[in-house]
């Protein structure tokens, strides 16, 4: 679609600007050029406006003249716009895509285009992003005055987490959870402990937060 901005506009049409801001002022809005940055693209077609500015240059509109004129029904159409919508963003939808329940754009490019909407969507990684292969779950205790880290399995992890995070974990009753990165290093995170199982990571219900507060880093 060739639309001109408003500063473009009213030198290429003058008269149906003329014509479009008296419409405006009859309804009880401002002209274009005193509520609009003359930035805006005023979404008429210049087809359209090429048209009606033809029309209007005969100066015959004040009377009655079949739809064969040239550019009588493109100002008729333009004109009915502005009069009963004074937001000019929403012309477009009034001039050429009035038909639809919704009003959306959207949803009327798809249709012309005849896409169709899927009935469902297709499942994402998010909804499986605790499924981590080689995810460790190591359950915190104390010694004396040190925190230890005990996985599942009985390996001791003490000696490769910071013991502010141990207990950070042990203070909270969380646990602790390994999981690679991208260079291969394990990361270790806080995490309550009824988010886990020893063989597995159950998702929180909606709303609720994983982590008591941000863990330290080590």
């Amino acid at each position: 679609m060739s639309i001109v901005r408003i500063a473009e506009f009213q030198k290429v049409y003058p008269k149906l600007w003329d014509k479009i801001n008296e419409v405006r002022e009859e309804t009880g809005s401002n002209a274009l050029d005193k509520e609009y940055s003359e930035h805006l693209s005023i979404p008429i077609r210049m087809y359209d406006a090429a048209l009606a500015e033809a029309f209007l240059e005969k100066e015959i509109v004040d009377h009655y003249y079949p739809k064969e004129v040239l550019g009588f029904i493109n100002l008729q159409k333009i004109l009915k716009a502005v009069s009963s919508e004074p937001n000019v963003s929403k012309w477009l939808d009034i001039l050429y895509y009035p038909n639809n329940p919704k009003g959306l754009y959207s949803d009327r490019y798809n249709a012309e285009l005849k896409i169709k909407k899927p009935n469902k969507k297709e499942p994402t990684m998010a909804k499986v992003r605790n499924q981590v292969e080689g995810e460790i779950i190591a359950e915190v205790s104390v010694d004396a005055n040190s925190f230890l880290a005990t996985g599942v399995d009985g390996t001791d992890y003490t000696n490769e987490i910071n013991q502010k995070k141990l207990k950070y974990a042990w203070t909270n009753k969380g646990v602790i959870r390994g999981r690679k990165n991208a260079n291969d290093e394990i990361v270790w995170r806080v995490v309550k402990e009824k988010y886990v199982t020893p063989d597995k990571v159950t998702e929180p219900e909606p709303g609720e937060v994983i982590t008591v507060q941000p863990a330290v880093s080590t």
